[in-house]
This record gives C-alpha cells, sequence and structure tokens, in this order.
C-alpha cells in the first residue's frame, strides 16, 4: 500500500505504476506473490491521474481516493 499525500506529475505517476508491474512480473514478484499494489490519494487530482495510469493493468492495482486528513502521521 502507498499512502499519496503530495500531487506528482503525470510522468512521476507512470514511472511509478511501471514499476510496480515490472516488479509483478518478475522473479521477485513471483516469489513474493504481490498480486496488487493499493494507492490511497489524499488529493482528488492524484486518484484521477492514478486511476488513469493503471487502468490498462486491470485488477493489478486498487486506487482510492480518501477524504481524511493525516494529522502526525495517523490517518
Amino acid at each position: 500500500m502507498e499512502l499519496e499525500i503530495a500531487q506528482k506529475s503525470k510522468i512521476r505517476y507512470r514511472d511509478k505504476v511501471n514499476f510496480y508491474v515490472s516488479l509483478m512480473r518478475s522473479e521477485v514478484g513471483r516469489t513474493t506473490k504481490l498480486k496488487q499494489v493499493r494507492f490511497v490519494c489524499l488529493k482528488k487530482p492524484c486518484f484521477e491521474a492514478l486511476s488513469k495510469e493503471t487502468r490498462i493493468f486491470g485488477s493489478l492495482f486498487r486506487v482510492e481516493y480518501s477524504v481524511q486528513e493525516v494529522n502526525d502521521g495517523v490517518a
């Protein structure tokens, strides 16, 4: 699970998604049985960008939008 607090560029999101896809398809991903990455976004633009970037990979990713505020590291 990754908590996305700050908005990043589209290229940064694409790179992050590609990293996880490569990891899941690699030998490491098969031995650790990594099957899905979950992104929890605190900002709507972040949620929209990640949803768009992960759409083609189907069930490999779960992108959620949370309106909770993070205070002192606790959601």
